[in-house]
Order: structure tokens, then C-alpha cells, then sequence
């Protein structure tokens, strides 16, 4: 069995929600941190292809994008890279 979360973070109508990650985090006050991605209705997208919407938000970003499968699939294999080379610069002290 599958669980989808029950609702956007964002409390928006035009997504339904896959995956989502929330967290609170110490400042003034008490505030909270996401990020998601859900499958955007083609009502409330600019591109048709691009039926995933990623959201960002904590203190310092506020950020809602849709963007394509392969846009996700790139954006993961850029983020895995980087993760690796850093791994073998920590490694083999290279920095």
C-alpha cells in the first residue's frame, strides 16, 4: 500500500500531493520548514508538460515551481553528482 499525504502544505486546491517532508525549526519563534511535490492540476500551470509541482519553503525561501519529468530526473541526477564528488573530497581531503 501506498500513502499519500492527506493534504498540501500549501492548503492549495490545485495540487495533490505525493511527497512532502515538514519541519520545525527554532528562531524568534517556532516556524516551519517544507518541501514537497505533488501533481499540479493543468488549470493552474503556464506549460502542459509540466505536471509536477515542487515547493520550497523556510525562513529564507518561499519558492513553488511545476516542472516536467524529465526536470525532476535531471534536477536528482545534478543533486547525486554533487553529493558523490563531495563524498570523495571528504575522502581524499581535497579541499
Amino acid at each position: 500500500m501506498i500513502y499519500l499525504p492527506e493534504k498540501c502544505l500549501r492548503n492549495e486546491k490545485g495540487c495533490k500531493p505525493l511527497a512532502q517532508i515538514e519541519s520545525d525549526y527554532e528562531g524568534h519563534f517556532v516556524k516551519r520548514s517544507f518541501v514537497c511535490c505533488g501533481l499540479s492540476d493543468v488549470e493552474t500551470r503556464e506549460v502542459k508538460e509540466d505536471r509536477f509541482r515542487l515547493c520550497w519553503y523556510n525562513k529564507d525561501v518561499d519558492e513553488i515551481g511545476d516542472y516536467s519529468e524529465t526536470d525532476l530526473k535531471d534536477t536528482l541526477s545534478v543533486i547525486a553528482q554533487a553529493l558523490s564528488i563531495d563524498q570523495h573530497i571528504k575522502e581524499n581531503k581535497l579541499l
